[in-house]
């Protein structure tokens, strides 16, 4: 069981609540009333929230395509609920605040692609780089490891997440920074 939560000064919390091989809910008012998440998936993995960015929330959707379409577990994609600053973000059904980003190619020898799927995130694995007090809270700061075979692992991290069209994208709009990883 996951759960992620969002407040601004009178409004919210926003909540939502992913039950791993069960569903995905939502709340609007702190958990007083609750509504199928967006991702309805049957599989719904993790969520995500920065306390200083409220007005976006970060779901894993690994049965989705990249047009939010139910594909099984060939999906691997994320999705990221936004609005504009000052309002909380809606990630219940039949929104219209979410950008479903494809996953990276498959993994070439057919092991896991990336980070961004709940076994990992059993293991710590945390996807957010929070913002700190002053810092601009505009774009959203994400970071994955990207397994392109089982023996080669790339770090990368991403502030133009939503720039992010096709699952190439995470191989040919990086460049390479002095630490091994790829940077967007």
């Amino acid at each position: 069981m996951n759960l992620a939560g969002a407040a601004i000064e009178g409004q919210g919390p926003i909540l939502s609540l992913n039950t791993g091989d069960n569903d995905g809910f939502f709340s609007e008012n702190g958990g007083m009333e609750w509504v199928s998440q967006d991702y309805g998936g049957g599989d719904n993995d993790c969520s995500f929230a920065d306390p200083l960015r409220p007005n976006s929330m970060f779901v894993f959707t690994p049965r989705w395509d990249a047009h939010g379409n139910f594909v099984g577990g060939k999906g691997q994609t994320i999705t990221v609920y936004e609005t504009a600053p000052g309002r909380l973000p809606n990630a219940a059904a039949g929104t219209n605040e979410f950008h479903t980003i494809p996953g990276p190619p498959p993994n070439k020898d057919g092991g896991a692609r990336w980070t961004a799927v709940s076994p990992f995130v059993i293991r710590g694995f945390r996807p957010l780089v929070l913002n700190l007090p002053g810092d601009d809270a505009s774009p959203g700061d994400y970071v994955f490891i990207r397994f392109k075979s089982n023996a080669e692992a790339v770090l990368l991290r991403t502030q133009n997440i939503l720039e992010i069209q096709h699952a190439s994208d995470w191989d040919t709009t990086a460049t390479s920074a002095n630490d091994g990883g790829l940077v967007f």
